[in-house]
This record gives C-alpha cells, structure tokens and sequence, in this order.
C-alpha cells in the first residue's frame, strides 16, 4: 500500500471511530429526549413537529442543490470554486427562506392547522444559516476531519434539546419548545462550524465570486445529486405527508414517534458509514477493485449491525415502546413490529447508494429513487384508507424493494457477484440469530410471568450487547466478519489483540499481520 493510500486509510479508519463514538452519544441522547418528550408533550404537538419538518427538509434539500456533495465527489476544487459556491449557497438560503415563509399560508389552509403558518415563517430563518453551512461541511469532509464534524453535531444537538427543548417543554411550551430547539441546532451548528474552521487553521477562501460558466458546472453535477436526494426525499417523508393528510395531525404524531424509533439505529449505522466512506471512495473512484471491497465491506458492516436489532425490536415492540415513550404511546406497538423488519433494508441499501454516488452515476441513482418514492407514496395512499399497520406494510415493501434494487445495481457498478453478495450478509444473520433466540426466552417469560416491560428491558440490553459480541468474536471461520479481520492488520489494533492470553486469541480466529 502505497503512502497515500495508508494516509487515507488511517483517515477512514480513525474517522470511523470518532463517527460512531459521536453517533451512539447521539443516538442515546436522542433516545432519552425522546422518552422525556414524549412525556411532557401531546401527539398532536409531534404531528404539527412531522408536518412543519416535511417541509422544512424538503426546502432544505432544495437549497442545497447538490453542491455539498458535488463539492465533495471531485477529484479538485480551486479557491475560485470555492467562492462560486459560497455565493450560490447565500443566494439560495435567502431564496428559500423567503419561498417557505410565503408559502406557510398555503401549507395551513391545505393540512387546516392554522398554528402551521406561524410554524414555518419562524422555522424559515434556519435557510439563511444553512445556505452559509453549505460550503463549511464540503470544506470539513473534503480534509476527512470527521473528529470535528462528530463533535459539531452532538454539541449542536445537545444544545438544541437538552438546553433548549426539554426545558421549555417542562415550562409548558408545547410545540414551540420543539421548534426552538430545531432553531437552536441550527443556529449552534452554523457558530461552531466558522470557530472549527478558524481553529483547524482550515479558513475557507474569504470573498465572494461569480462566473455562470463556473456556476453551471457544478450545477451540472448538483442538480443530479439534488434530484437523487429529492427523489429519496420524497421516499422518506411522503409517507407522513399523507399521514397527516388522510388520518390526521394526532395519527401522524404517533407515526412519527415511531418511524423515528425504527430510523435511529438505521440511520445511525448506515449514515455514519456513508459519510465517512462516500468521500473516501470518490477518492479512489477510479479503482474498481478498492470500490468493490468498499461496498462489500459496508454492507456487511450495516448488516452485522441493523439485523440484530431488526430482530430485537421485532420481538420485544411492547417492551420497547413502554420503556421509551410511555403507557400512552402503547397503540403504536404494532407498527413498530412491521417497522422493525425494515430497519435491516432501510439501512442495507446505503451500501448501493454510497457507491453509485462515489462514482458519480447520479441519474441512475436519481431514477431508481424515482421508483422507490412512487412505491412509498402510492402504497402509503392505499394504506391510509385502512389505518397505520397498513400504511406501515406499504412502507416495508417499498424500502425492501429500494434495498434490493440498490443492491443490484450498485453491484453491478463495481462488479461483485451475487455469491459475494450473499455472504457479506452472513456474519449479521449468525449474530441475529444468537441475539433473537436470548430476546425470544425473556419474551415469553414477561408474557407467562407479567414481568415488567422495564425490568425485560433492563435484561434485554445488556444481554444484547455481550451475545452479540461474543456471536462475533467467536463465530464459526465461515460467519466471521471479514471488517474485523481487515481491522486487525492495522498495527495499533494487532498490537493490543497480542496482549490477549494465547488461548483467546487462537479462539478469536483472528490473523494477526507478521
């Protein structure tokens, strides 16, 4: 490997450290400010959150054209460049702003919810800000500074919720104590971004320029990761949009509490990976086996990951609703069942889209995305007519489809065969088995003996963890995770492997380089 080569790589690697440790404080915070909101608000104050955020992210996608990740696909960026896009993202915020404050009047007559107008016209200040941040994170990314990026999110989020949200919640604030804090993240995340920047000794090129000819070809490319991102867009939020549409703002407010429960360990375990890995294989595009080992290896990551967790919230649905958001959220438990089986799809088909973005096949991606939207939309409009475990069947089927569909052709791209396909995903099924079989006894003992949700969750969590570790470490030399073996070659992690007793690490299967 040469020297640049193992710069990179110890980039990512170290990148992917820091992102997970940031993501699991995160993914914690976040579960405990939703069990602390989820008692101190109403379902209906979640349903005005749902529709207002449908919005707002469409927006925000609409803003950002596309140049964050077309800043971060290429191979080169020149300070005039660089100008050229800080000046398109100032333009757009603006743009934006103004379009959604407008826009709100529309927006409340058609969802009649009057408190929506005032909603919007105060969340449309965060586009001003977003249109600045714009470059700030492609200039982050770009220099695999996933450390300060790590950091940038949690202290935002903490600030948005925990200084902001809860407390005015608890002041009895009710819906503006979520938008506040939807306000505060922004806001924090802009401020820390230009202090990051000025203390990495990173500043971005000062100025403002413009050139059309500049400006359309990054458009070009933009507006292909735009329409992708639009198109997903659609996927991810069409479903509460018609939610809230067909069965009303209280129906959505539980809807959304629980998609929510499904996406945290989805996104999490997939997003962290797409964003350490899309720029460090839009580096290396051009090595078709680099991009193949890439993929390979971040689909077996994500399964080894979500499926076990798949199969746990699958299992235990009462459980985990009862302990998270609370007695009155209980009728939600059976779509957080349906919604379970899609957190291994939802997650798995990062592994296709980080690679056809890397490449730069962004109309391909575009249209599968297309179909993936139309399938959700459409299957959400039928199911509404039933009530929310049809809507959420609807949901499943579409992120399954997209799953494989992503699958296939980002496969394709990079040219692995369906064998090596399949037993990527063999280390997370062998992990999910050994965790569902635990998950299923303390099931059927809170069943047969009235255990208390929380007591079976106490049990569960820490049960989870150590099986599941130990279904790794000690896995069969077939099911064991070809990431960990890689992992094992970095010199800092072998050298700490050696320290082991001999006999755990010939148990450990594991070959350790020189």
């Amino acid at each position: 490997m040469t020297t640049g080569n193992s710069s990179i790589a110890g980039k990512v690697f170290r990148g992917i450290g820091w992102t997970y440790l940031s993501t699991f404080l995160k993914a914690l915070s976040q579960i405990v400010f939703i069990a602390i909101l989820s008692r101190l608000l109403e379902p209906r104050d979640f349903g005005l959150l749902g529709i207002a955020l449908v919005f707002t992210n469409l927006a925000e996608r609409v803003g950002q054209l596309g140049i964050t990740p077309t800043l971060i696909q290429r191979h080169s960026v020149s300070e005039h460049e660089w100008r050229v896009c800080r000046s398109l993202g100032l333009s757009i915020g603006l743009l934006v702003s103004g379009a959604l404050y407008f826009l709100s009047y529309p927006v409340a007559r058609y969802f009649s919810e009057p408190d929506l107008v005032s909603i919007l016209q105060v969340l449309s200040i965060v586009f001003i800000f977003e249109g600045a941040c714009i470059v700030f994170e492609a200039w982050l990314t770009r220099a695999l500074e996933f450390k300060a990026i790590a950091v940038i999110d949690n202290l935002s989020y903490f600030c948005g919720y925990c200084v902001v949200a809860v407390p005015l919640a608890a002041l009895g604030c009710g819906v503006w104590s979520l938008i506040a804090g939807q306000l505060a993240i922004r806001l924090c995340k802009y401020s820390l971004y230009r202090r990051t920047l000025g203390l990495l000794s990173r500043e971005l090129p000062r100025g403002i320029e413009w050139s059309f000819q500049t400006a359309a070809s990054i458009l070009k490319t933009g507006i292909g990761f735009s329409l992708g991102r639009l198109l997903n867009f659609a996927a991810l939020q069409g479903d509460n949009f018609v939610v809230g549409r067909v069965l009303g703002t209280e129906s959505l407010g539980l809807y959304t509490r629980i998609y929510q429960l499904m996406t945290i360990p989805s996104v999490y375990v997939a997003q962290v990976l797409d964003k350490v890995l899309f720029p460090a294989l839009a580096l290396k595009q051009k090595e078709s086996s680099t991009m193949k080992s890439g993929m390979l290896m971040l689909l077996e990551v994500v399964t080894l990951i979500s499926l076990p967790l798949s199969v746990v919230c699958f299992i235990l649905p009462e459980v985990i609703v009862s302990v998270v958001l609370g007695e009155k959220w209980m009728d939600g438990a059976p779509v957080l069942r349906i919604f379970a089986a899609g957190i291994f799809f939802r997650a798995g088909y990062k592994a296709g889209d980080t690679v056809l973005r890397s490449l730069g096949r962004v109309y391909r991606y575009s249209l599968l995305q297309a179909f993936y939207a139309l399938f959700v939309i459409g299957g959400t409009l039928i199911g509404a007519q039933y009530g929310l475990v049809q809507v959420a069947y609807a949901v499943l089927l579409a992120v399954a489809l997209n799953y494989f569909a992503l699958s296939f052709v980002g496969g394709r791209a990079v040219g692995a065969s369906f064998a090596e396909f399949v037993k990527a995903h063999l280390p997370g099924i062998w992990v999910a088995s050994v965790v569902g079989a635990g998950c299923f006894v303390l099931e059927v003992w809170r069943r047969q003996y009235g255990i208390s949700p929380f007591v079976v969750f106490g049990c569960a969590a820490p049960m989870c963890l150590f099986s599941g570790l130990a279904a790794i470490f000690f896995a069969p030399q077939p099911l064991f995770p070809a990431a960990i073996q890689v992992l094992a070659k970095r010199e800092q992690i072998a050298s700490r492997i050696r320290r082991l007793p001999s006999l755990l690490q010939r148990a450990l299967r594991i070959e350790l380089p020189g």
